[in-house]
């Protein structure tokens, strides 16, 4: 849709004008001239025609290149639109106004304030600059120089990268504040995140936001980020692992001949290409060709550095092939690439129309990308090869810690309902309750989701049971955990008399995506299915080692979509996981009274609600719960 442009008539409000970029890392001014075809008002982008602002018309503008002057409005939106998919666009572009700056940078403030404030109190020290007797940080300073003399001596988190070699800082004209801005946003990812050496690309990719954008806006950016990483970064040492082998893998597929070139130099290691998927070619290509990249990185995620990288191997070798000859390792090829990239004949234009398959008379031949799916099912496929190979190139730091998480939390939802006509009555959580099952499903959850609490959204005890009910309470929540209890007759063994007890089986299901009817199947490998009681266990789905790959064409892949049968959701039921017969990990009906879970493709589960012949059972409370960042309570 298209923002309505301001009356000339009135005085431009906070939600006309754009944010403007400021280079919070290295202190430089910004070109803030804006050229045609955007605007420095809302409508920011302007069609020729005068068309509404489209995602395609949006990719297109990205890929010729955002405005300097304007890069922190759109990356940012471009952010919240990736993450938040269904929300209103107005939403989305609210995010490129003045209006939204007052509140990113309280939020901000008020975090750092809290961290200072704790540690102060943990280390039982008592400066009066930091904190007064309630707790609050006094007004005498800031809190930006209060965190600035408490945290000078504090080391910056690195995320796996080695410490003092991180790669942003082959970016030059570093200032001492611009590295100590970059020392605040990634102290407080951290503190609510809790991703340290986990996610490598973190500090480069924080540092290069810092190019464009404050710190309030940059760890904004991070943290919704952070809550669809399949979209944006790895955020383990295997799944950073399972880019390098994926692109490798993509190579080998398009480009058979330069492939095998770079395998006998070790190009394609994984230690080699850290250059793509940790550093995003700082270091390799110029500031302005890196910053391109986050035009489109900002909306489009990690696939354009999949095409990036393609394309800047192929056209290295097409281009330098007199200098292969005397290239024998990786470190020669990076480095006469770098040389390449910097002479200033170097179009990097040319990489993206190459890239994109958008290609002149010199460039007959489309590169043939995989899609999206594609793309993330051959990175699951590569992390789960190394899993079951015991490959230690991902390192230990994935999945399975046991139950040493922290549980998840329970917000306080204030939210009443009326019973009988007259009385309100609160809501509260049951089935989520007991703290071993929030802990749990807090070792089941992504790591990023770690730090969150569980929001009941939905209940059959107050909302009836309808799906109609449940799709209306669920609409735009991207993560939901579904707790249900199983209505087993059957007695569980358990005291010493001899007498049977019957022990809750409580099972459920965590998706990835909002639940939503739909013709197609949804998700992605991120959804698992559980049994939280008794004997917590949970199955997360994995690809077919088997699986071969036709990169050319979705068709052939989509014939093994019984593999891929994530979430399905339709006006008569629900379901996670399929079979060929028809039957599915978890299936429950439009009335939500009647459940079915047998062994499904991908997730290898058992029956979830035990190991019964019948598949079928009877369902007692359901209760489905949103995610909520517990700094704030806002959804994530």
């Amino acid at each position: 849709m298209q923002l309505a442009p301001p009356d000339p008539l009135r005085p431009p409000t906070l939600e006309d004008l754009v944010i403007q970029s400021t280079d919070t890392l290295r202190e430089t001014h910004f070109d803030m001239k804006v050229p045609d075809g955007w605007s420095a008002t809302v409508p920011v982008l302007l069609s020729p025609r005068g068309q509404p602002e489209t995602t395609d018309l949006l990719k297109g503008c990205l890929r010729r290149g955002v405005p300097p002057a304007l890069r922190c409005a759109i990356w940012l939106s471009n952010v919240i639109q990736a993450v938040r998919p269904h929300q209103d666009p107005k939403d989305w572009h609210s995010y490129r106004t003045l209006a939204k700056v007052q509140s990113l940078d309280h939020a901000y403030e008020n975090l750092l304030q809290t961290m200072v404030v704790g540690e102060n109190a943990a280390s039982n020290t008592s400066g009066s600059n930091v904190a007064n007797g309630n707790g609050a940080v006094l007004q005498e300073e800031d809190i930006f120089t209060i965190t600035e003399r408490l945290w000078k001596d504090r080391l910056i988190p690195t995320y796996g990268q080695a410490a003092g070699s991180e790669a942003y800082r082959q970016i030059s004209g570093i200032t001492e504040r611009g590295e100590m801005a970059l020392k605040r946003v990634l102290i407080a990812l951290e503190h609510v995140l809790g991703i340290i050496d986990h996610a490598p690309m973190v500090p480069t990719l924080t540092a290069l936001l810092l190019t464009t954008m404050s710190e309030s806006y940059v760890f904004t950016s991070v943290r919704e980020m952070a809550h669809d990483t399949s979209w944006f970064f790895p955020i383990s040492k295997r799944e950073h692992a399972g880019y390098c082998c994926a692109f490798r893998h993509v190579m080998h597929r398009l480009h058979e001949q330069t492939a095998e070139y770079l395998d006998d130099r070790g190009v394609l290691d994984v230690d080699s290409l850290h250059h793509i998927f940790r550093d995003l070619f700082v270091g390799i290509l110029p500031l302005r060709a890196v910053q391109r990249i986050m035009d489109i990185y900002t909306l489009e995620g990690s696939k354009v550095l999949f095409r990036v990288g393609v394309a800047l191997f192929v056209l290295y070798k097409r281009e330098s092939a007199e200098k292969l000859v005397t290239i024998s390792n990786a470190q020669d090829w990076w480095q006469t690439m770098k040389h390449w990239a910097n002479h200033k004949l170097f179009n990097f234009d040319v990489v993206l129309r190459k890239a994109y398959g958008v290609h002149g008379r010199a460039m007959r031949t489309q590169i043939r990308f995989p899609s999206r799916n594609i793309l993330q099912r051959i990175i699951k496929a590569e992390e789960w090869r190394m899993q079951m190979e015991g490959d230690d190139a991902g390192g230990s730091d994935d999945d399975n810690r046991g139950f040493h998480c922290t549980p998840l939390g329970l917000a306080n939802r204030d939210e009443q309902i009326e019973v009988s006509g007259r009385v309100m009555e609160a809501i509260h959580p049951v089935l989520a309750k007991p703290t071993q099952i929030r802990q749990a499903l807090a070792s089941w959850v992504p790591i990023t989701l770690r730090l969150t609490n569980l929001d009941l959204l939905y209940t059959t005890n107050y909302h009836g049971r309808s799906l109609d009910m449940f799709y209306s309470r669920l609409q735009n929540v991207k993560h939901s955990i579904i707790l249900l209890e199983v209505l087993d007759e059957k007695p569980t063994p358990g005291s010493n008399d001899g007498r049977a007890i019957h022990e809750p089986i409580i099972i459920g299901m965590y998706a990835s995506q909002a639940w939503r009817i739909s013709n197609q199947t949804y998700g992605d490998g991120e959804c698992f299915l559980f049994r939280a009681s008794p004997n917590p266990k949970c199955w997360k789905w994995h690809p077919d080692p088997a699986t071969e790959f036709d990169l050319s064409k979705d068709a052939d892949f989509n014939s093994n979509a019984i593999m891929h049968q994530f979430m399905v959701g339709q006006a008569g039921f629900i379901s996670m996981g399929g079979n060929a017969d028809g039957s599915c990990g978890l299936r429950l009906n439009e009335d939500l009274t009647r459940g079915e879970s047998s062994p499904a493709s991908g997730f290898d589960n058992e029956p979830l609600h035990g190991g019964s012949s019948n598949s079928f059972f009877s369902i007692g409370l359901l209760e489905v719960y949103g995610l909520v960042r517990q700094i704030d309570g806002k959804a994530v």
